[in-house]
């Protein structure tokens, strides 16, 4: 049986909140992690002066 487009409508909304789950706990925690990093690893670091 061909879904509906009520059906079609509640999968996208579905798709839509996994992929902001998805960005909120996998590309934000990176983000986070690299702005620690970027600092201590980087050739331009505060504690080689």
């Amino acid at each position: 049986m061909p879904d509906t487009f009520e059906s079609l409508l509640v999968k996208l909304r579905r798709a839509k909140t996994a992929l902001r789950a998805i960005i909120a706990g996998a590309a934000l925690p990176d983000s986070v992690d690299l702005v620690k990093l970027t600092p201590s690893t980087g050739p331009e670091s505060e504690d080689s002066h």
